[in-house]
């Protein structure tokens, strides 16, 4: 991720006031503290301090922050899995657009065909086709 130069240079002067508060015995300085020393917003401090962490990444196999038990799963272990129906967006998009040039009953036969497992419990629309040995008419 890219930091701003402004915050870049903003994240240096909060570092260096920061080292004044700990000459001064304040370990820990606030935002408002740090705002004030600087003569700025503390939203801003906040914004830099958040930037800040762009430099600096989480293993996937750490802890999760706060938890100091050896037990506890990894970070890793707390995201999600593959989305199987995800291959599937690019495909429905464009079955989309391809429907709307279709006649109304072909696009019924298309939207049973791939929604069937959906609606089993429905029995299909009767046609009239009078030819048509389908077990739908």
């Amino acid at each position: 991720m890219h930091v701003p130069r402004r915050l870049q240079e903003l994240r240096a002067r909060i570092r260096a006031a920061t080292g004044e508060f700990i000459e001064g015995g304040i370990a820990d300085p606030t935002y408002s503290q740090l705002a004030a020393h600087l003569d700025m917003d503390e939203e801003e401090i906040r914004e830099a301090c958040k930037a800040s962490n762009a430099y600096s990444c989480l293993s996937l196999d750490a802890p999760i922050a706060g938890t100091a038990n050896p037990d506890n799963p990894a970070l890793g272990d707390t995201l999600g899995n593959d989305d199987a129906e995800l291959d599937k967006v690019v495909d429905l998009q464009a079955l989309r657009e391809l429907l709307t040039q279709l006649p109304e009953r072909e696009k019924t036969i298309v939207l049973l065909r791939f929604t069937a497992t959906k609606r089993k419990a429905t029995s299909p629309p009767k046609w009239d086709c009078p030819r048509c040995t389908c077990p739908a008419c």
